[in-house]
């Protein structure tokens, strides 16, 4: 990709978490897609009916973790529009929102109500579909869109049994830790770095371990080392400790190798509208697309440990990494970018 250049089992939580088929938010909240897609009036009268109430997000973590763990393209939120403000349940007008760019529109008559849906998927057509959510105004009456509901979880808490300085993980199986950097190194350095502490540059398993970790670029707008690179015939990607990558969760049309530079080792970041760590082929449509990409192994970034829980904290040997560090040089790097575009100027 070419840069612009300069379920919740288990160990995470406590005993007491959410209902079985409702999802913990991480904080106090519990939540439900309904099976049954109805409008909005009949939606907040569903949720209500199990002790609930439609989903009124004050963060993040509803689109990027409940929502996107869910599956779901569509759902109803608590929000209304009332005398020309967007209000929750209690008719206050609310303080967070997470709206597609040049959205609300209303652009057609009765769109006072508000959906959250991935628009990443729906209108996925020249590219793979890939998760990327937001919120619309919509018609009060459309009938094809499912209720999200929510309810509060008395006694709710997550655990903590990692190290000072280390989280666990919340959305995966709780069975790790994880610490983000506060410098940068290059991708081998960043895996020894991560080594001198028992653990490795982290691993993405599965679909929720994978939207927990790109969350955590909502309070670290940057890209991240993660641990994949190429393997020895640079033909595929294994992680940190050679082994096949299983789950992935690449941005469309990567990897490339970009202009042949390289790009062997694998970056996390947000390619989205409120991306703050810009790139040329941004997905500006959605507020937040989050993905892996591939980059030069020697460019510096912050990058994010991984260890198992209770696991052994003795120093890893990591030298075999730092090889990964040779390639084009910065300035070289640099040099090439403004080639190509001298290049790409005189071709137009």
């Amino acid at each position: 990709m070419k840069l612009i250049f300069a379920g919740l089992i288990g160990a995470g939580f406590s005993a007491h978490t959410c209902e079985k088929d409702w999802s913990y938010d991480g904080a106090s909240g519990c939540y439900k897609v309904l099976d049954t897609a109805t409008k909005w009036k009949d939606a907040k009268k569903a949720c209500e009916e199990i002790g609930a109430t439609l989903a009124v997000p004050t963060d993040a973590t509803v689109s990027d973790i409940i929502f996107r763990n869910s599956r779901e393209t569509r759902v109803w939120l608590g929000v209304e529009r009332k005398d020309e403000k967007w209000q929750d349940l209690n008719k206050k007008e609310i303080s967070y929102s997470e709206f597609y760019p040049n959205q609300p529109d209303g652009l057609w008559t009765g769109e006072n109500c508000i959906e959250l849906s991935d628009a990443g998927t729906i209108f996925a057509t020249a590219y793979t579909p890939h998760f990327g959510a937001g919120w619309n105004d919509e018609n009060c009456k459309t009938a094809t869109i499912k209720p999200l509901c929510q309810k509060s979880c008395d006694g709710c808490s997550p655990n903590n049994g990692c190290p000072a300085g280390w989280k666990q993980d919340e959305f995966g199986d709780g069975s790790n830790c994880y610490k983000i950097s506060k410098d940068k190194k290059s991708w081998g350095e960043a895996e020894c770095e991560c080594a001198k502490t028992g653990g490795h540059l982290a691993h993405m398993t599965d679909r929720k371990a994978n939207s927990y970790y790109q969350h955590l670029i909502r309070k670290n707008p940057e890209s991240f080392w993660i641990g994949y690179r190429a393997d020895k015939k640079k033909k595929s990607f294994v992680t940190s400790n050679l082994e096949k990558v299983g789950f992935s969760d690449w941005i469309p049309y990567t990897p490339d190798n970009y202009a042949k530079f390289g790009e062997w080792c694998v970056e996390m970041r947000d390619f989205g509208k409120n991306a703050t760590d810009k790139v040329t082929e941004s997905w500006d449509f959605v507020p937040f697309f989050a993905g892996w990409n591939d980059r030069r192994c020697p460019d510096e970034l912050k990058y994010i440990c991984q260890r198992d829980l209770g696991g052994a904290t003795a120093p890893l040997n990591c030298t075999v990494y730092l090889g990964l560090n040779s390639g084009t040089s910065r300035d070289q790097y640099s040099l090439g970018a403004i080639i190509i575009s001298l290049m790409a100027c005189f071709i137009h």
